[in-house]
């Protein structure tokens, strides 16, 4: 096993081989900053510049799929979707899909019915 930024930063200028497809789930803040001093600052710079390099590893036609979740802290909503489709924006690439999931025990709120809401 290896670190995949470390797997694409050796790709070079060409990134993924042609007709690739990506399919993703980058760390939460969660998991990278157990037994680790990581700001949610350092945390939200470095997802946006993993985000950044995929997107620069993409040749024309590479779909990539991120299935990432949204963070609470500190009463601050963090959407994951929105810093990945402005990233997207950024690397001139186009949405084709959006699919949102609601995970109640992610958020530690309660469940208010059977299907996904919002407040």
């Amino acid at each position: 096993q290896r670190d995949a930024v470390e797997w694409m930063e050796q790709l070079g200028p060409e990134g993924f081989p042609e007709r690739a497809c990506v399919v993703t789930s980058l760390p939460d803040w969660s998991e990278l900053k157990k037994g680790q001093k990581v700001s949610l600052k350092h945390y939200l710079d470095w997802f946006q510049k993993a985000v950044q390099f995929i997107f620069h590893c993409c040749q024309q036609g590479t779909l990539v799929i991120f299935l990432q979740t949204d963070i609470m802290t500190g009463g601050q909503w963090i959407d994951k979707a929105a810093l990945i489709c402005k990233e997207a924006d950024a690397a001139g690439q186009i949405l084709l899909w959006h699919k949102i999931t609601f995970d109640p025990d992610a958020v530690e709120m309660p469940r208010r019915g059977a299907s996904a809401d919002y407040s």
